[in-house]
């Protein structure tokens, strides 16, 4: 059987009878923003969802429903209950004013390359002071790196 579409007013109504949201998208998009209550279990990992209330609930969602309609058939393989999945996704919740829990707006490419660009800064500050002053020119790119990085992201 496969898994039935759900509207979000509908699935608003599911989550208030006790339903469990899943959220199948990647940490970092989990942390930026999702829906209250919601499991975050990434598609890259998912595994076997047991709920054991009689009568529960599963609805999976992802940003705009692509991820969660092309893996349909793991994402009913992975619940023991009836599920659903989210039409539209969290845009779609979103779009019907629907509320979600805001996180940190930055993502994992920003984090990463602010720690690169401070390890940059650290690696040219020793190295001017134990090989030559000039590596003090590669300690000051790096700070103008993550400093225009820091003001470009907010």
């Amino acid at each position: 059987m496969a898994l039935k579409s759900i509207s979000p007013s509908k699935a608003r109504k599911l989550i208030g009878r006790g339903a469990l949201v899943v959220d199948v998208r990647e940490r970092g998009e989990f942390a930026r923003e999702h829906i209250e209550g919601a499991r975050n279990e990434p598609l890259s990992g998912l595994g076997r969802i047991d709920q054991t209330e009689a009568g529960a609930v599963i609805i999976y969602h992802c940003k705009s429903g692509m991820r969660t309609r092309a893996s349909a058939k793991k994402l009913e393989e992975a619940a023991n209950c009836e599920a659903f999945i989210l039409d539209g996704g969290i845009d779609a919740w979103k779009a019907t004013g629907l509320p979600v829990v805001k996180g940190s707006s930055m993502d994992d490419a920003t984090h990463q390359m602010q720690i690169v660009a401070l390890s940059v800064f650290f690696i040219g500050v020793a190295l001017g002071m134990s090989v030559h002053p000039a590596f003090y020119i590669l300690a000051v790119a790096a700070a103008v790196w993550l400093i225009k990085g820091l003001f470009r992201r907010g």
